[in-house]
């Protein structure tokens, strides 16, 4: 499968010194969705620098025509025996329905099945996506790409 990044708009892995700004997009979502801050720089860092991630292979940024990083996806397949393969991905708001998703899911998608050979014979192996319950439209994406909701997931925080 190729994946196609809409015209003017180019992808590549992210550079490790890019980190501030893919966690300045997924905060740009996240206040456009929740009205808070989801994540944190050291954290993310800290994903990247994880010795079972591989930066150049697992994550993809698209960056608009000026430059700026507009879209992130990265996937996770780390644990035994490789049947439940982790995505994730998010496009700044300013640039939602241009096609960026649809190309990172394809992206996510292509990225994911290169890990099929890692899992036993015959096993039924599971790509999970998660989207905040605001986020719409990410879920009709997902649907549409044959995802199916599976559980919901709370974050509870002491203020």
């Amino acid at each position: 499968m190729v994946w196609k990044i809409p015209d003017g708009y180019t992808a590549r892995e992210p550079k490790p010194g890019e980190v501030e700004d893919v966690v300045e997009l997924m905060n740009a979502c996240s206040l456009d969705l929740l009205g808070v801050r989801t994540r944190d720089v050291d954290d993310q860092r800290g994903d990247w620098q994880a010795p079972e991630f591989d930066l150049a292979r697992d994550a993809r940024v698209v960056l608009a025509p000026d430059g700026a990083i507009v879209g992130y996806a990265d996937v996770w397949d780390v644990d035994e025996p490789h049947v439940r393969i982790q995505s994730w991905g998010r496009v700044h708001p300013d640039h939602r329905g241009e096609g960026i998703g649809t190309a990172l899911l394809q992206w996510i998608e292509q990225r994911a099945a290169e890990s099929i050979s890692l899992a036993p014979k015959d096993a039924r192996v599971c790509l999970c996506q998660s989207a905040p319950e605001q986020d719409v439209d990410a879920q009709r994406l997902l649907t549409k790409a044959g995802f199916e909701f599976s559980r919901v997931f709370s974050r509870m925080v002491i203020a």
